[in-house]
């Protein structure tokens, strides 16, 4: 095998580890709510096994991705309308 398969296979795996750790962690937060939500007939339990993992999430994704607009550009461009 050349260096070039090798780092495909290599990325393939990590990305396939990758992947089954967010399923894992996914399907723990589905059981917990699931428990929760079937177990417990008290609206603000639901509420909260349904918000704090939402809260959460939005937290980590605001913070982890670079998704905010560069400020040094004028408002329109940010929008991606063109002023010409």
């Amino acid at each position: 095998m050349n260096a070039l398969a090798m780092v495909v296979v290599l990325l393939a795996l990590v990305g396939a580890v990758l992947l089954w750790k967010v399923l894992l962690v996914a399907a723990g937060i589905g059981g917990a709510q699931w428990l929760l939500v079937s177990i417990v007939d008290s609206p603000p339990v639901q509420v909260l096994a349904f918000g704090v993992p939402a809260l959460l999430l939005a937290l980590v994704l605001s913070r982890g991705l670079p998704i905010r607009p560069r400020l040094s550009l004028p408002r329109a461009e940010r929008a991606g309308v063109s002023v010409r």
